[in-house]
Order: C-alpha cells, then structure tokens, then sequence
C-alpha cells in the first residue's frame, strides 16, 4: 500500500491511498450513490443493449462508524423491543 501522510486541518497526521473509504450506511454516501444510479438510468435506460450495472464491486465491506452504530442499535431496539403489557 501506497500512503501519501499529511497533516489535516486538526493537525493530526492523516493518509489516505487505501480503497473502500467510504460507508455503506453513512446518509451522505447512499445520496451520492443514489445520484449515480439516477444518471446512469437516465442515459443507459432505454439503451436495448444495456442489460445490467454495477455502480461499485465488492459490496461486502463491514462498517464500524457511528451511522452503522446507531442504525444497527435502532434495529436490535425495533426487532427485540415489546410493548409492555398491563396484567
């Protein structure tokens, strides 16, 4: 792997040069893929030869950030929270 190091506005030392920087599950990221799909749909929809795409390979990646977080504690909260019943 190929790093170029620098400082970053908090000076902290930042690098950046791996692949998949992103987050499946961060908002921001799903807009900007969504964007994609709606230009490539636009252009390539109605084209006969156009079968299938694919905007991104290996979408595998584990999240650990703080949208993956929230998002997989309001799932366990919806899938294992009851109501409570009066007796």
């Amino acid at each position: 792997m190929c790093f170029e190091r620098g400082l970053g506005p908090s000076l902290r030392l930042v690098a950046h040069g791996n692949r998949r920087q992103f987050s499946y599950s961060s908002p921001r990221f799903r807009e900007f893929y969504r964007r994609i799909a709606e230009q490539l749909a636009r252009r390539f929809g109605k084209n006969p030869n156009v079968v299938e795409w694919q905007i991104g390979n290996e979408y595998t990646d584990e999240s650990f950030d703080e949208d993956t977080h929230r998002q997989f504690q309001d799932w366990l909260k919806a899938k294992y929270t009851r109501p409570l019943h009066k007796s």
